[in-house]
């Protein structure tokens, strides 16, 4: 594909008209000295071009947020116009104010060493464009040494218990993430290693998942567009994680659920944890600093009990007890379940 698109330079208020030619493994831009006005021939002078191997093809920001408003109904204000909703959402993500309508249909190509930043006249140009570049992508095995990025895009970030969401370019590359603020920014903002990670889906939010670090005990959590793009990441950081700690190894259920106090009757809300053998809390999904646990034998005695408080499975054996409420009946039988399997 071939034809004409606006390249940013260094700077957002640079921004030239370049004639681009996309060919398998490669994007080359050319400055164009001459245009025939009667027969559309172009004289191509100076070229550059990005390597295509091993490259990521992703929205700019502005354009993310464009193409995606809807999912951003909490910044909106009502009964104005769209043009207005679409600023405020921006500035509440905090776009910069050189941005125009002049780069709202705007795509980033990263290669190796180089990130390049284009602009096309419509959404669908841009489209386009996008749908024949990401045709000329190549993936290889990179050389020894080099990194080569798995899967990269945007996602909403923000901490449990924090309303405060931001959009992250996010990209994970041989068993590390790293996000930014933009998708051309080369400042990175976390560089996360997934040495003694745990992911898992958070059910009480669409398409999220989180990233819990024992070593830094802390969690993150992440948004995606889509219900497959949440599972294509989940399975991607599963690839990439390496377990060394043995309070990680062997997890065969967990989940959070409300403990009594085995001296006094108070309830707390713990993070748990099911291995052969044993019944593990902690105070978060990052299993830094394990609270407590209980040991689950032969005889231990699983009791269920639904009330207007909640649905309760009480643990006995000859040495311990253990009381469990669970907001379901669904929950509780599931753990019961579970927890019978583990017994030894």
């Amino acid at each position: 594909m071939e034809g004409w698109l606006r390249k940013r330079g260094a700077q957002v208020k640079n921004i030239k008209k370049r004639y681009f030619m996309c060919t398998r493994g490669q994007l080359a831009y050319y400055h164009v000295e001459h245009e025939s006005a009667q027969d559309g021939e172009v004289r191509l002078g100076k070229k550059g071009f990005v390597d295509l191997h091993n490259a990521i093809l992703t929205y700019t920001r502005q354009t993310f947020l464009l193409l995606n408003k809807t999912q951003y109904e909490d910044v909106k204000l009502k009964g104005v116009g769209e043009t207005k909703k679409v600023s405020k959402m921006l500035a509440k993500f905090g776009l910069g104010s050189t941005e125009s309508e002049d780069t709202q249909w705007g795509f980033v190509v990263r290669a190796q060493g180089k990130s390049l930043t284009i602009y096309a006249e419509s959404e669908e140009e841009m489209k386009k464009w996008m749908n024949a570049i990401g045709r000329c992508l190549v993936r290889t095995v990179p050389d020894s040494g080099a990194s080569r990025v798995e899967k990269a895009g945007w996602l909403v970030k923000f901490f449990p218990g924090d309303m405060e969401k931001k959009i992250r370019f996010v990209e994970l590359s041989q068993g590390n993430l790293r996000y930014f603020e933009d998708s051309v920014d080369e400042n990175t903002k976390v560089y996360l290693s997934l040495n003694n990670c745990r992911v898992g889906e958070v059910s009480e939010v669409e398409n999220t998942f989180f990233i819990a670090a024992k070593e830094e005990n802390q969690i993150w959590h992440f948004t995606a567009e889509l219900e497959s793009e949440c599972s294509d990441w989940l399975k991607m950081l599963n690839e990439n994680i390496e377990i060394t700690s043995k309070d990680l190894e062997g997890i065969l259920h967990e989940g959070w659920i409300v403990k009594e106090g085995r001296m006094k009757a108070t309830l707390t809300r713990r993070y748990f944890t099911l291995t052969k053998g044993l019944l593990s809390y902690y105070e978060s999904e990052a299993l830094a600093k394990r609270l407590g646990s209980f040991e689950l034998v032969k005889d231990t005695c699983i009791n269920l009990e639904s009330t207007s408080d909640g649905h309760k499975v009480s643990l006995v054996h000859d040495k311990d007890g253990l009381k469990l409420t669970l907001p379901t009946e669904a929950r509780m039988n599931e753990w019961a379940e579970k927890i019978k399997a583990a017994c030894l």
